[in-house]
């Protein structure tokens, strides 16, 4: 009759890493994954109404900024005009 194997503390430690059922020992994988689940159930969701609004803000600073930058190069021809007379 064969006598079984002793397994070290390091082998039952990473037997139980991969194996499912089994508790996780590393303390680095174990944080690890709270992170992953910690990042994952804090992932960014939005309805739909939301969606529509964040639209609604894009299109409003995109028209303030078209103004901005007109208003600009007005100035900028008004000051050249000076300049030049």
């Amino acid at each position: 009759m064969e006598m079984p194997k002793r397994t070290t503390e390091a082998q039952r430690t990473r037997r139980s890493l991969w194996f499912p059922g089994t508790v996780i020992r590393s303390p680095c994988l174990r944080g690890a994954l709270l992170l992953l689940l910690a990042l994952s159930g804090a992932a960014c969701v939005t309805t739909a109404q939301e969606g529509e609004q964040m639209r609604q803000d894009i299109a409003a600073l995109r028209a303030d900024l078209k103004k901005e930058i007109d208003a600009g190069a007005q100035e900028r021809q008004k000051l050249a005009e000076e300049q030049a007379a």
